[in-house]
């Protein structure tokens, strides 16, 4: 299969990703952009290894990466040509309507097959390395999260394209390691414990934290013997009116409650019902049918190749990586208002070096979906709070924190996460990332814009997972243009929209340089322009919050 095209060489942006293989300028880029780290913690079935990645393959493109596709079989590789096709089309046309993002000739994906029960890879045949890669030249890999799975991805890639005469040069044991270290940091157990620095000793300030077995949650009999387990174990002897019950490893933060004396049972029910999954004895009907749902809604996926047999399979596994997750309790911080210096919850996004020196990468506000602040919507890149954190008293102390990841030998991008507190100190709430979150699809669009000279002060993600319908694009794009809501080289305030590999006629959406107070009316008023979104218009979290309701 190929999509033959001209090709161009276009250097990522230093300091994003992990990286493996040859350090040479030569040396040929390849991006396999997915989710072996949320594979790995039993967060999702098998089938995610093929579904996340469509997700990134804007964002790659952006950068001018070449993307590494996992496929299943050649009659699934081939299920990509025509919306491949449609991608770029739909990029040009917006490229045409902005002036901006002009679409350069994309880079042949490579298709390599990948057997989900033991993800191993193989070669698609004679014809599955297309102009440049080819025999004599050099790769190095990029990746947005590495794990166990991951290392071992990397691993036979290095074995596949050696077998081509390609070079792509792995440790194998120093890449297993760091998918070791990645996948222990993503247990937010695990990384509080290591990043315990008290105040007193120059670290950041961090909520109290009391960590306990499902069941032991399950077997609590009201709420005061909740706030007694978290009093003792935490340190906290202070009251606590609300508490704070979450996943020590869940990347979306679904698996999560708040409790208090009025809906301790009530919340307790909900919760103990969330964490039924993880049993290895509890019935996966339920867990079946939700699989079978985001099979039937990927277009690349052919029902017909996940009869129930091997989907109780994938589920099988799929708990047996959720086994033994803990539950973290933790004192409630109330949502703040924040402001454009100081956004009420933020993510601290930073890189470790090879060598450990730690460089940051940017802080972003973070938004939601819902009032609970549950469920995350997108991130919200300002130039005016990244500029107040850097040299800050702050950015020493998280500096500081990741040194200690450095001194256990980790390398590579890491985030967390932090509440500001009513007093206006920003609190750790030990959620920890060994990876680039969602922050990723922003940062790749503020740096693919700042490369045409485009250098917008605030970025807000409507989400990367193609949360947008647009039936007719070149009629959405004039009539928002005539709004004057569409960004473009010559409206520099407005909504920009981009193609989206997860759905047919799907698009992200970003606002640019959009004043906060401003959004929910554009996000609102986007159907009228034949932009339809899947998720609510509402947002929380923005700087101001009250703008954003």
């Amino acid at each position: 299969m190929a999509i033959r095209t001209a090709t161009h060489s276009i250097a990522p942006e230093p300091a994003l990703f992990f990286e493996y293989g040859a350090r040479s300028a030569q040396a040929e880029p390849l991006a396999l952009f997915g989710g072996p780290l949320i594979f790995d913690s039993g967060e999702a079935e098998a089938t995610f290894l093929y579904r996340c990645q469509d997700r990134f393959y804007a964002y790659a493109s952006m950068l001018g990466l070449r993307t590494v596709f996992l496929v299943e079989d050649r009659a699934h590789a081939d299920r990509y040509v025509s919306p491949l096709q449609a991608f770029h089309r739909d990029a040009d046309t917006i490229a045409g309507a902005t002036g901006v993002l002009r679409v350069r000739a994309p880079k042949t994906p490579l298709f390599l097959g990948c057997r989900l029960e033991d993800a191993s890879l193989s070669s698609l045949g004679p014809d599955w390395s297309d102009e440049p890669l080819k025999a004599g030249c050099a790769v190095r890999l990029l990746l947005n999260q590495i794990s166990p799975t991951g290392a071992r991805l990397v691993r036979q890639m290095a074995d596949i394209l050696a077998e081509a005469g390609i070079a792509l040069p792995v440790d194998a044991d120093a890449c297993a390691a760091d998918g070791a270290r990645a996948f222990q940091l993503h247990d937010k157990a695990h990384a509080m414990a290591l990043f315990r620095i008290p105040d007193s000793d120059g670290g950041p300030r961090a909520l109290p934290t009391a960590a306990l077995d499902v069941e032991e949650f399950i077997g609590l009999a009201d709420w005061e013997a909740l706030a007694e387990v978290y009093r003792s174990r935490s340190g906290d002897r202070s009251t606590v009116t609300d508490l704070v019950v979450k996943s020590s490893r869940d990347s979306a933060g679904n698996t999560s409650g708040t409790f208090n004396a009025a809906n301790f049972e009530e919340a307790r029910v909900r919760l103990a019902r969330e964490t039924e999954s993880w049993d290895l004895q509890a019935d996966p009907v339920a867990q079946l049918v939700e699989a079978r749902r985001d099979i039937e809604a990927s277009p690349r996926l052919c029902s017909a190749a996940y009869p129930d047999a091997r989907l109780l399979g994938f589920e099988a596994q799929r708990r047996r990586r959720r086994y033994r997750v803990r539950l973290l309790v933790q004192r409630r911080i109330p949502p703040a208002g924040g402001s454009a210096e100081r956004p009420a919850a933020i993510g601290l996004s930073f890189f470790v070096q090879p060598d450990g020196q730690v460089e940051t990468i940017c802080i972003s506000g973070q938004t939601y979906q819902d009032e609970a602040r549950r469920h995350f919507r997108g991130a919200y890149l300002d130039s005016a709070s990244d500029e107040a954190f850097r040299g800050s008293a702050f950015e020493a102390q998280m500096h500081r924190m990741c040194r200690r990841a450095a001194a256990k030998g980790y390398r590579g991008p890491i985030n967390f996460d932090a509440l500001l507190d009513r007093d206006g100190d920003y609190t750790l709430i030990h959620d920890c990332n060994p990876r680039l979150s969602a922050v990723f699809p922003p940062l790749a669009l503020q740096r693919a814009l700042a490369r045409e000279g485009h250098r917008p002060r605030t970025v807000l993600s409507l989400g990367y997972r193609g949360e947008f319908q647009a039936d007719d694009l070149a009629h959405s794009l004039e009539s928002l243009k005539l709004q004057g809501w569409l960004y473009s080289c010559k409206t520099r305030s407005g909504a920009l929209l981009y193609p989206s590999l997860v759905r047919p006629g799907a698009f992200d959406v970003h606002m640019l340089d959009v004043p906060p107070s401003a959004v929910t009316e554009i996000v609102s008023g986007l159907a009228a322009h034949g932009v339809v979104g899947r998720a609510p218009p509402t947002l929380y979290g923005l700087p101001g919050d009250d703008c954003a309701r």
